[in-house]
């Protein structure tokens, strides 16, 4: 039985990645509830992650277990479509979610595979956030999120002065998630830049702008997709192949 852990940037019990098989098997926690530990690179204790995500080293998938019931996963489960024969908002989250209170920065990616609405996001947020009101449409929510547009959103409520430049039919976005810094970033294709801003203004790599996600509730955060429009898709990518951007130093695989 492996101990469950959650990963704070400083402050926790220092753990290293065991070089060879023999660790103490460690799982990061869920529902948020474990010892606090900090990776290092030497010293600490030697620990094998089970789980994949405590030095960022395995990737996740989206979750057939929690996905709206018209929904369909294909591609090992990692592109999503809208299928219920109308345009009812539904979605599905990651199987991988990590704490705002453990901090670390994650990076992910999704690709549209049909042009989407305004009216769909992608984001993050808990596995108590109904997808028919995810946080971006004025209708509250808990979460963070970009819609097809460009809008971006904390909890529901729209951010004024930033913007991740829109997307069309064939884009890539990126996201970056700072939950040591409480910001997000996202990467648009159609316009290049992060959060359509200069690089010299908007950087994750080097904690330059971003969008504040401090009034996220202290919960257990899953990349989330919500898709509103009959037959609309988008695949995800958690870094299990190459990404379509540079995912930014320092931040890790989701």
């Amino acid at each position: 039985m492996p101990l469950s852990v959650i990963k704070v940037a400083s402050g926790g019990l220092p753990v290293r990645a065991a070089a060879a098989p023999g660790g103490l098997p460690v799982l990061i926690a869920t529902n948020g509830y474990g010892v606090a530990v900090t990776p290092v690179a030497a010293g600490g204790m030697s620990v094998t992650d089970v789980g994949g995500t405590l030095f960022g080293s395995a990737t996740t998938t989206l979750n057939p277990a929690d996905m709206s019931g018209t929904g369909v996963l294909t591609n090992g489960n990692l592109t999503f479509k809208n299928n219920n024969g109308s345009d009812a908002r539904i979605g599905v989250r990651s199987i991988g979610g990590h704490t705002k209170a453990g901090g670390g920065k994650y990076y992910f990616e999704w690709t549209l595979n049909t042009n989407i609405s305004q009216f769909s996001c992608g984001g993050i947020s808990p596995v108590t956030q109904a997808y028919s009101t995810f946080t971006f449409n004025g209708a509250g929510g808990s979460g963070a999120a970009t819609d097809g547009s460009g809008g971006m959103y904390v909890n529901g409520n729209i951010n004024v002065v930033q913007n991740s430049g829109g997307t069309v039919l064939g884009d890539s976005n990126g996201m970056a998630i700072d939950f040591d810094n409480l910001k997000m970033w996202v990467y648009a294709g159609a316009a290049g830049q992060w959060n359509s801003g200069t690089l010299a203004a908007q950087n994750p790599a080097t904690n330059t702008g971003g969008m504040n996600i401090s009034a996220l509730a202290a919960d257990t955060y899953y990349v989330t997709v919500q898709l509103y429009g009959n037959q609309n898709q988008v695949t995800l990518n958690f870094g299990g192949s190459a990404y379509t951007f540079t995912r930014p130093a320092g931040f890790s695989n989701w």
